[in-house]
């Protein structure tokens, strides 16, 4: 994220409509994006604000939207670490 920090200029220069143009490819790859993210480095909001923001979405529904994600994305986490617990405990 430092890295797209120090980018900023170049990412406003993007064109950005391609996302408009083929929402369905773009979603999957921000999808992947913040997956792989969320999976290595336990962090997928960064990608998911770009590209909402790119969309041009409000702050209601962007944050409506990325509860939803950051919900989806820790329960089964959250679980997991639950059994795993459960499992590793020597009682």
């Amino acid at each position: 994220m430092i890295v797209v920090y120090l980018q900023q200029a170049r990412f406003r220069s993007l064109d950005w409509s391609v996302l408009k143009r083929h929402p369905r490819s773009s979603a999957l790859l921000v999808g992947l994006l913040a997956g792989f993210l969320s999976g290595s480095v336990n962090v997928a909001v960064p990608p998911l604000v770009i590209y909402f923001g790119a969309l041009g979405l409000g702050a209601v529904p962007m944050t409506q939207i990325l509860n939803l994600c950051f919900l989806v994305g820790k329960s089964p986490q959250a679980l997991t670490f639950g059994i795993s617990a459960r499992s590793a405990s020597p009682c």
